[in-house]
């Protein structure tokens, strides 16, 4: 039933390849002057994947509280290289893009305390102090993001950021991504993977949709997009028939409608994202859409502690490809999304499955049958950007900054170069006596 785009998400991807990279990719200096501290996510406590599963509605309620502490404003106000429009800078504004990541582990040398996998806790977070610094956005025009939007495409927070740097060297060791090596027999049950520990519960990684505000309308800068009609009738109409986005129209998003930033003389707004945090075994994705009516079907169920100008987008949620509610439909108020949402989901079928929808247009491009936990299974390796269930080993936890050496399909978002180069420094220069 479902109907794949992946040559069309391939052709976006060899624009990209067609590109000269390194002469492209515009990325700041570090900065000297007021710092901002990363801030940490709490989180919402422990979690049942099978009961959330399992209930459409509870599933909505969780993704929200995730959503409303990660969207809220940072503690700190000042110190970033860039400057809020109509918005106070939102705590995720705090955390670390993947030149970050690399920046830091270009740092490591063979004076650090290390173990078998990578830093020791100690080394790993007095490491992460020497980044911080102005938190300015990198600007990469597309598709060299890695995905099909400008401006600094993924986001880490501190406690995925140290798990890469304490498990560094067993990322190193095992292979990139192959088939082969994703049906791997697992030697640990109790993990996802052979390569690496899994990541820690509050690790959270985001991706980021930005568009360019070049246009003016009565109130200022404004960014035209081309907004596809995620309203109760679009949705149904995509999912009930697995057909391509239906559009809803041009608009011109602007400080009143939108995210906005303003980065030296350039405007951006904030068209979509995700939040994934690893609070289940298999994460939790929630995606973000801008939408002109967003205070209806996926937005209808919106808690007065999304506030703001996040009121603008609405959310999808997913923690498993199946959908096990035999009821699903009703938002977190335990009322339906939309008139007749119950039918639709439980229609939504992949080899006689009924399966799970999450797919964000200014993300996932021309593909409307895209779901995030499929399509980061294992892009790279099977090629198949629409759902799949099949997947029983999962050498990198998900993440896709860790799994491919080749950076030009995502080298806005891999670090696994700058992995390599780590071991590769430390070499035999090991030593027993620096476990702490």
């Amino acid at each position: 039933m479902l109907k794949l785009a992946s040559m069309n998400l391939v052709a976006y991807f060899l624009i990209g390849i067609s590109l000269n990279i390194h002469a492209a990719l515009i990325t700041k200096s570090k900065e000297v002057g007021a710092r901002v501290k990363a801030e940490p996510y709490l989180g919402v406590g422990e979690l049942d994947s099978l009961q959330l599963a399992a209930d459409f509605s509870l599933r909505r309620k969780i993704a929200w509280q995730i959503s409303a502490e990660v969207l809220a404003p940072a503690k700190q106000q000042a110190g970033f290289g860039f400057v809020m429009e109509n918005s106070p800078a939102s705590l995720w504004q705090t955390w670390f893009s993947r030149d970050d990541i690399t920046y830091l582990l270009d740092a490591i040398d063979s004076n650090v305390a290390l173990t078998d996998s990578g830093l020791t806790e100690i080394a790993a977070k007095k490491l992460l102090t020497k980044i911080q610094r102005l938190k300015s956005p990198n600007f990469d025009p597309a598709p060299l993001t890695g995905g099909f939007q400008p401006f600094s495409p993924a986001v880490y927070n501190s406690d995925y950021v140290l798990h890469i740097l304490q498990n560094f060297r067993s990322i190193a060791k095992c292979s990139p991504v192959s088939i082969k090596l994703m049906d791997a027999p697992l030697t640990n049950k109790a993990s996802h993977s052979n390569c690496m520990a899994e990541f820690p519960p509050t690790s959270i990684m985001m991706k980021l949709a930005w568009g360019e505000a070049k246009s003016q309308n009565d109130i200022g800068f404004c960014h035209k997009s081309d907004v596809k009609d995620l309203s109760p009738i679009g949705v149904h109409e995509v999912i009930a028939n697995s057909s391509e986005w239906i559009k809803k129209g041009e608009y011109c998003l602007d400080k009143k409608n939108s995210f906005m930033i303003r980065d030296g003389e350039r405007v951006f707004v904030l068209k979509g994202f995700h939040i994934v945090t690893k609070e289940l075994k298999d994460w939790i994705w929630i995606s973000f859409i801008w939408q002109p009516e967003a205070d209806k079907g996926f937005g209808s169920d919106r808690p007065d502690n999304i506030n703001d100008i996040y009121t603008n987008y609405i959310m999808l949620v997913s923690v498993n490809e199946l959908e096990m509610d035999s009821s699903p439909g009703d938002g977190m108020n335990n009322f339906p999304l939309f008139s007749g949402s119950k039918k639709l989901f439980l229609s939504y079928r992949n080899k006689s499955k009924v399966i799970t929808w999450n797919s964000n247009p200014f993300i996932e491009g021309p593909d409307s049958t895209s779901n995030c936990i499929s399509c980061h299974q294992g892009i790279f390796a099977t090629g198949k950007f629409g759902p799949h269930t099949e997947r029983k080993h999962f050498p990198y936890d998900y993440t896709f900054g860790t799994q491919n050496r080749e950076s030009i399909l995502m080298p806005r978002v891999s670090f696994r170069e700058a992995i390599d180069r780590a071991e590769a420094r430390l070499g035999s220069s090991y030593k027993s006596d620096k476990y702490q």
